[in-house]
C-alpha cells in the first residue's frame, strides 16, 4: 500500500512539474508574441502620426 501510494504522488508530480513547464514556456512565448506585435502597432502609430503631423497642425 505505503509503495502504491508513494509512486502515485512520484508519478502526479511529474506530471504536474511538466504541466506547470509546459504553462510557463507557454505564457512566456505568447508575452513575446504580444511584446513584438505591441512593438509594431507603435510604430504603425509613429509612422502615422509623423506623416499626417502637418495635416492635423495646419
Amino acid at each position: 500500500m505505503d509503495l502504491r501510494v508513494s509512486w502515485f504522488v512520484y508519478f502526479s508530480s511529474i506530471v504536474i512539474s511538466s504541466l506547470v513547464s509546459l504553462t510557463v514556456r507557454s505564457i512566456k512565448r505568447c508575452i513575446n508574441t504580444c511584446s513584438v506585435g505591441f512593438a509594431i502597432c507603435l510604430r504603425y502609430i509613429d509612422l502615422l502620426f509623423r506623416e499626417n503631423a502637418p495635416k492635423i497642425l495646419l
